[in-house]
């Protein structure tokens, strides 16, 4: 990993499955660290098991599925830190078992609540604080389910389909470099077609034209 001495990053979701692993290379790398979670408990755990010094990091509990609380976040953030250069959306979950014509739309509003809105909410908050920075990054993990769906994991492809579209992107204006990244499976951009070119025959002088002759 690159040398991130000085960066600030902060990681929603940052006590679950995926969440210490990658605190800990950012920390590794010299990063300041922005972790929150769903609760105290957790978000506090991944503070100690990276052991930083308190100007190194930054650990609370925020409900990212209140806008407030997450813009409540970012505010904090450059209120202590000057500035936020990275935003990882770690938060995850899963149900999944049935098709789609009889699968709980419960768990499908679990699922989108999760996987969609935290991550409109979150991305929303930080939108100003990223293009401000000189090196603004955002980074999400998607699933390869959002472009090979099953028959038994509808509701779980839904969401993640359905995630790509809820961060708002950078505007072409700005003078950020920040770009949108997912992990696992890239879908290549379609190229262009070619332009159909128009064949013609090479023109014929009349001096080099062929005369037929009769056999």
């Amino acid at each position: 990993m690159t040398d991130l001495d000085g960066r600030v990053i902060a990681i929603a979701g940052a006590g679950g499955g995926l969440g210490p692993v990658v605190a800990k290379r950012l920390a590794n790398a010299g990063a300041t660290l922005a972790l929150a979670d769903r609760t105290e408990e957790h978000a506090a755990a991944s503070k100690e098991q990276l052991g930083l010094p308190d100007e190194r990091v930054d650990a609370r509990a925020v409900d990212l599925l209140d806008e407030s609380a997450a813009n409540d976040w970012v505010a904090a953030l450059t209120d202590r830190f000057g500035r936020v250069d990275g935003l990882l959306h770690l938060i995850g979950g899963y149900r999944g078992g049935e098709p789609i014509q009889s699968f709980d739309l419960a768990d499908y509003e679990f699922l989108h609540n999760l996987l969609v809105r935290t991550l409109q909410l979150t991305t929303r908050a930080f939108h100003s604080a990223l293009t401000e920075s000189e090196h603004g990054r955002f980074l999400f993990v998607s699933a390869t389910a959002a472009q090979n769906p099953e028959d038994t994991n509808a509701a779980y492809a839904s969401a993640k389909t359905r995630s790509p579209a809820a961060a708002p992107q950078p505007t072409s204006s700005s003078s950020t470099r920040s770009r949108r990244r997912r992990c696992g499976r890239r879908t290549p951009k379609p190229s262009a077609p070619p332009s159909p070119q128009r064949r013609t025959s090479p023109r014929r002088s009349p001096s080099s034209a062929r005369t037929p002759h009769a056999g």
